[in-house]
């Protein structure tokens, strides 16, 4: 009843309202047809078709509903009779009534026209989108934000201040044409599919496969890098519930699903770990996983990736030219080489070090293994470098026994200085010394005693003791007290300063703690020999 009702009111005021309008209307023409003299009188004169006195024509409103047509010029009308600019004033006037009469009938025809259409929008321009809803309209339906309004000129603000006023928003031919450039450039990023199409951020097929194998790239390292599962995940799960999976408390499956891991691979490490049979590498990986308390499942990790790169490979996703995911090296030997490397030490070196190192240019690269390397030399037995334990030291030098005699050895080149009836033979047994080591002493210690040919040292000079004392300038010093100096008697050289301090001295010239330097003469080597007095 309640709809009824109010369905009943609206009709009724939906027919009030139309009859209010038509008779309106009826007093509105009846009004017009009234004012027609007065206007034929008073203004058609000068604004008829044929004159048209500033481009107005009045003759051509014969009927309201022409007057209707065009609205604009009436409230002009007002204003110029209301200032009396019109009639101008050369011509004939209306009467006051007259004049308020038509200006009232104007009014009137006015506000009933506004009532008429109110709710009306009125004229609406032509609305385009805007430069930046036009880029988020492409990047909405594309997926992907291509841009397309860069090179379009900037939107105006219009007078409210929005760039998306309809007033504002124009069309010229040359922006017409920018959108059909625009129109162009999105559809070269179109990709067409088997079952559809899709757009990419470029516009090249090169760049779309290589958005493809990105994305297919992407899904895999979910599970794996470049084709090899990551082993560490599936260690951790076992070494963690080994003693379950060996009781039966649980299974493969239920762990990989609970692990998010994959059922047959963590199938295939559990029986391969369990495997006693499997040779060389595999024992060694055993070994670690079968340590107490845990396994190390790091220390796995790394021997198994340590293996990886020698046994096998793995083509990236995407390649053309691979079709397995895995492929096995070869791990033989294809070819042997022998080099030979000449030893040429320089004059006093002590070392020649060798390195052994290869770079492969091929690919796949090819792995080089070193075999037995060994010493040679013509007329001598060939030494291997394996088994340098057996022959290694008779070739090294014991240093600690050379330096240990270096008394005996200072004696018995002193004995030599003093005494010429001994040959070098003779005093190395004397001394218990070696016969080769005495003779580098003596060529180190530039010694050229008195002395005859059946000697086989040759005659020089002589080698004596001096009496020494104290630098005044060293010791005693105040600054330095550690430190003290000695010269010969009567001489400036040579000079003999010790550091008996427990840390370094500056004399000037650099003394390390508890040590002894020499300042030789031009002419002459200095040696510093120290006995320990226990």
């Amino acid at each position: 009843m309640v709809q009824l009702m109010r369905t009943t009111f609206a009709i009724f005021l939906v027919f009030l309202s139309t009859a209010w309008a038509g008779a309106d209307d009826a007093a509105l023409s009846l009004q017009f047809a009234n004012l027609k003299p007065t206007l034929q009188k008073f203004c058609i004169t000068c604004h008829s078709t044929d004159q048209q006195e500033g481009e107005l024509d009045l003759e051509r409103f014969s009927t309201l509903d022409n007057v209707r047509a065009n609205l604009k010029l009436w409230p002009r009308m007002i204003q110029q009779l209301k200032t009396r600019e019109m009639p101008p004033k050369d011509q004939l006037q209306p009467t006051d009534a007259q004049r308020e009469q038509l200006i009232d009938w104007v009014r009137q025809l006015l506000d009933h026209e506004a009532l008429s259409r109110a709710g009306e929008r009125g004229l609406v321009p032509l609305h385009r989108l805007s430069n930046a809803e036009y880029d988020n309209v492409i990047r909405d339906l594309t997926g992907v934000d291509l841009g397309p309004t860069r090179e379009f000129p900037a939107d105006g603000a219009a007078g409210e201040g929005f760039t998306n006023a309809a007033e504002a928003l124009g069309m010229s031919p040359a922006l017409m044409t920018k959108y059909v450039a625009a129109a162009k450039q999105i559809a070269d990023h179109a990709v067409l599919l088997p079952d559809g199409f899709r757009f990419s951020k470029s516009a090249t097929r090169r760049d779309w496969t290589d958005e493809s194998l990105a994305e297919l790239r992407s899904f895999y390292r979910q599970f794996s890098y470049e084709g090899s599962l990551p082993l560490k995940p599936y260690l951790v799960a076992l070494a963690e519930h080994r003693d379950d999976l060996n009781a039966n408390r649980t299974t493969i499956e239920s762990l990989a699903k609970e692990k998010r891991l994959s059922p047959k691979y963590l199938a295939t490490l559990w029986q391969t770990l369990d495997d006693s049979e499997r040779p060389f590498p595999m024992d060694r990986i055993r070994a670690l996983w079968n340590a107490k308390p845990v396994a190390d499942v790091d220390a796995i990790v790394a021997e198994v990736n340590s293996w990886f790169d020698r046994l096998w490979e793995f083509p990236k996703i995407g390649s053309y030219t691979n079709t397995h995911r895995q492929r096995a090296k070869d791990p033989t030997f294809r070819e042997s080489n022998t080099f030979t490397i000449k030893l040429d030490p320089e004059s006093g070196q002590n070392e020649v070090v060798l390195y052994l190192l290869s770079r492969s240019t091929s690919d796949p690269p090819v792995n080089v293994l070193w075999d037995n390397p060994r010493f040679a030399a013509p007329d001598l037995p060939t030494l291997s470098l394996c088994d340098y334990e057996s022959f290694g030291p008779q070739y090294e030098v014991d240093y600690a026994k050379l330096f240990g005699d270096s008394q005996a050895y200072l004696a018995a080149v002193h004995e030599a200085a003093w005494d010429s009836s001994f040959s070098i033979e003779q005093l190395a047994a004397k001394h218990n010394v070696n016969v080769a080591w005495l003779e580098r002493w003596i060529v180190v210690a530039d010694l050229k005693p008195n002395g005859n040919a059946a000697s086989g040292i040759e005659p020089g000079r002589n080698v004596s003791a001096v009496g020494w004392q104290l630098l005044d300038e060293l010791a005693p010093n105040p600054n330095h007290p550690a430190v003290n100096g000695w010269r010969p008697k009567g001489a400036e050289l040579p000079i003999l300063i010790t550091n008996s301090s427990d840390q370094a001295e500056n004399v000037p010239g650099r003394m390390s703690p508890r040590s002894v330097a020499v300042h030789p003469t031009p002419t002459e080597f200095v040696a510093a020999v120290w006995k320990s007095p226990i």
